[in-house]
């Protein structure tokens, strides 16, 4: 039983950390694009 519930924490632990890896994936590519934006319109 124990196992079984250490499973399912470190499941749980897992998902919360890849949603927050994603939140910051589609923070950072905003970013990226936006300073990719800015450095095209210099170059004209």
């Amino acid at each position: 039983m124990e196992y079984k519930l250490d499973l399912e924490q470190k499941r749980k632990v897992a998902l919360a950390l890849i949603e927050e890896w994603e939140r910051k994936l589609e923070e950072g590519s905003e970013i990226i694009v936006s300073n990719i934006n800015q450095s095209q319109k210099m170059d004209l």
